[in-house]
This record gives structure tokens, sequence and C-alpha cells, in this order.
């Protein structure tokens, strides 16, 4: 071997050539990690860094063959798992060696109704708190599919064909997915998941450290929207650089403004009533640089630009105004855009008209 490849920084810069989107990327990695030992451990950091929909298969197959077997529905659209013998500590010990690799792992609705037995079984015996200790991204995504009727972590589905008992698919296996490295943190919750909200404050919390917040889900009523206003208030000040969220009561809005760091703020509407408590003692958002309201009051939204956020690094604004806007509201909020002296603005869609 090339003296060379004896230095760990170019054995990185050769591993982070491969491309893990193409097609032959993970057999190259595969194949380095089988070279020499200088190699392996890089090169399998990158070949589990995102294993992609099959992570949960991969790794319930590291386990030993005599402790576990998996199975699939009649349908194949499931897979299930049959403990052959009680799981050991020491059963554990290849399973959570690629573990510990994984950096980002996506839940999408068919990996609830594909894995829900794989993470059950995981779940019950995994030996330390967190399945993938030193994740940096987590995408939760539960959208009801056809093969899915149930309410998040309230109602059940039966898998007939292979006559399992019912299975709850619940809050509980987030939280073995939530570590502390958490970084970026995606929740896309359907109008059919809204007892998710209820678990909002626990999933907050537990992402203490989260640098970058999406919450997608449908229109709010008054009840979610407070609901969810306060969990925006129990926001760390010091972590949070992007957030995207359905709604923001005033107070809401102002501990936002007070964030520091925060550079992307995207929102489906916020508390009209903004407007009238705008001119007492608004604080501005320093650090913003990428604003977006899809259903904003204009108003309100023009006495916030006027007030609030001209002292800001803006960059990028897009506002979708309410159905009943007038022309002279619009007019308003194009004068509001004079105020923007922080450097050239550079709209991308400053009204789009539904």
């Amino acid at each position: 071997m090339h003296r060379c490849l004896q230095i760990p920084e170019i054995v990185h810069e050769v591993i982070h050539h491969i491309d893990t989107a193409d097609r032959h990327g993970p057999g190259t990695l595969f194949a380095l990690a089988l070279t020499c030992r200088r190699f392996e451990e890089p090169a399998l950091d990158r070949l589990w860094e995102d294993p992609g929909p099959q992570t949960l298969r991969f790794i319930i197959k590291c386990f030993p063959a005599d402790a576990l077997r998996t199975q699939f529905s009649a349908s194949r659209s499931k897979v299930f798992v049959t403990i052959k013998r009680p799981i050991t500590l020491a059963d554990w010990d290849r399973p959570l060696k690629y573990c510990t690799r994984v950096r980002r792992f996506h839940v999408e609705s068919d990996t609830l109704t594909r894995f829900a037995d794989v993470l059950y079984h995981l779940s019950i015996a995994l030996p330390r708190p967190w399945l993938f200790p030193r994740l940096r991204f987590l995408r939760w995504s539960a959208v009801v599919s056809r093969e899915m009727d149930l309410e998040f972590n309230l109602r059940v589905y039966t898998e007939e064909a292979v006559g399992r008992p019912q299975l709850r698919i619940g809050i509980q296996y987030m939280k073995i997915l939530l570590s502390p490295s958490v970084e970026r943190l995606e929740l896309h919750l359907s109008d059919r998941f809204r007892s998710m909200i209820s678990a909002l404050p626990v999933v907050v919390a537990q992402a203490n450290p989260v640098t970058h917040l999406s919450l997608v889900m449908g229109k709010l009523d008054t009840g979610e929207g407070a609901a969810l206003s306060a969990v925006v208030r129990s926001l760390p000040a010091n972590h949070l650089r992007a957030l995207e969220i359905p709604f923001l009561d005033t107070a809401a809005l102002r501990h936002v403004a007070r964030l520091g760091g925060l550079t992307t703020l995207k929102l489906a509407s916020f508390d009209k009533t903004f407007v009238r408590d705008v001119d007492r003692d608004v604080p501005f958002f320093p650090a913003l640089q990428t604003f977006s309201v899809l259903d904003a009051h204009i108003p309100s939204l023009s006495k916030m630009l006027g007030s609030s956020l001209h002292k800001s690094h803006l960059r990028n604004i897009s506002v979708g105004p309410t159905f009943n806007t007038t022309t002279e509201e619009i007019s308003a909020l194009s004068d509001a855009f004079t105020l923007l002296d922080a450097g050239p603005l550079r709209t991308q869609q400053p009204y789009q008209l539904y």
C-alpha cells in the first residue's frame, strides 16, 4: 500500500468521492471495506451513513441466524420477526456496531406499515436508550395510505395472513430514534394523526439541541394552534436556525423573533392580532434571511415588515395572501418592502394568490 494511504485524511477524502446515490456506489464501498483495515472503518461509516428505506431490515439481519427469523406477509408488504431463542447482549454486538454509524433516517408511512413488527422487537430488546446514538437527521412522515387505518399511537392494525396479534404503532418508537445528537427534525403529519400534537412537547424536549425543526400538517383549529405555539415558546434560544411550522400566535412569534441564530422562518399563517400589538415593544429578527408565509393576513404582515423585519438581513420573502386580500393591502405590502434596507432583497415569489 502506498504510504499516502496511511494518512487518515486522504483515506476519508477517497471514500467521500464515492457517490452513494450511484447504483455501483454501495458495492464499491463494500469492496473497499473488505480491502484492508485502513479502509474498513471509513468505508463502513459512509455505507451506513444513510442506508435508505431498508435500514431496519438490514439491522435485523445482523442478528445471529439462530436468534431471529424474518418473513414477509403474503402480499410481501410487511416484514415480521420471529424470536427463535432469547436475545442476549452478545447478540446485539454486531447490530449496534452498524447502528452507531447511521446519521440519517427516514420514517415514511410505508416504513410504519412495513416494519412495525421489526420496530416492536427492536424497541423491547434494545440494550440502550437510542437505536441510532449518532443520528443527525430524522424525518418522521405519518401519512395515511390505503393499507393504514389507524390513529397515531391510539389505533392498531392486524395482519391476518400471518396470524399476527394486533400491533401498536406509537410514539414510543420515535423515542428510540430521537437521540440527543439529532440536529434536523422533520415531522409531517396528516389530519388523521392529530394526537401527535399532544406528544410534541416531549418530542421537542428530547430533541433539545435541534437546529432545524420542520412541523408540517394541515389546517389547525384554535386549540391545536395554541398547543403548537406553546411548544414553540419552549424552544431554547441558543440552537434553532430554521423553523417551519403551520401557525404561531403573537406570544410565540415574539419568542421566535428573539432567537438570535434563526435564519429561516416558514409559516402557513400567524395570529392576525399581531397587527394590533405590533407597535408596542416589537423585537426584530436579527439574523433572519428567508421568510415565508403561505396564507398571510396582509395588514399584519405589512406592519411586521415595517417594524419587526426592516432591521433584519432578509434576502428572500415568499408571501401567499389570504383569498379576501384587497388591492390596497397588496399596495401597502409593496410599500413595506421598501423599508427593508439591510441589503438587496431578492424576492423569489413575492405574491402567490390563491
